[in-house]
């Protein structure tokens, strides 16, 4: 937990419409595995996989604050705070995705104009989604691939006088 000096000195980056769509898509796609396989058993593995599908989202966003797509991405789901967010918010934030998803989308398409980068579900369940530092994105930071560019370029000069 942070002190309020700190807080002060931390620049928030929120995370913008078209990181969030990819993190969901990432999402989509590892739902949408576990559901083809459990769909192919009957009406009880869609209900199952249904079930799978409630408990991902709700499951990651209250124990991690991120899914796997938003883990690989580099964004956090928290509250206006800076907290993590509990079972309750992850729940009310989930019932918020099923409103927005019902009204056209619009939920979702606010995020794109508003300017903390909020859609509907975030302002029902007071979260933000915010940029975090994300092991993968930050296996290589950009002066680690400038300097790596540039030792490629010095031996290639040594080696073959280009």
């Amino acid at each position: 937990m942070m002190n309020i000096q700190e807080a002060a000195t931390v620049q928030v980056r929120y995370a913008g419409f078209w990181r969030r769509l990819a993190a969901y898509l990432i999402d989509a796609i590892i739902i949408g595995i576990i559901f083809r396989i459990l769909v192919s058993i009957g009406t009880m593995g869609v209900v199952l996989a249904s079930i799978i599908s409630i408990f991902y989202f709700i499951g990651f966003w209250a124990g991690l604050g991120q899914t796997p797509g938003k883990a690989v991405l580099g964004i956090k789901i928290v509250r206006l705070d800076g907290t993590n967010i509990g079972g309750g918010t992850a729940i009310l934030r989930y019932i918020g995705y099923i409103i927005s998803s019902i009204i056209v989308y619009i939920g979702f398409i606010i995020i794109a104009f508003h300017g903390k980068k909020r859609g509907l579900h975030d302002l029902i369940a007071g979260t933000i989604v915010i940029v975090e530092h994300s092991p993968i994105q930050e296996a290589h930071s950009r002066e680690e691939f400038e300097s790596s560019i540039a030792n490629m370029e010095e031996i290639q000069t040594e080696h073959h006088g280009l």
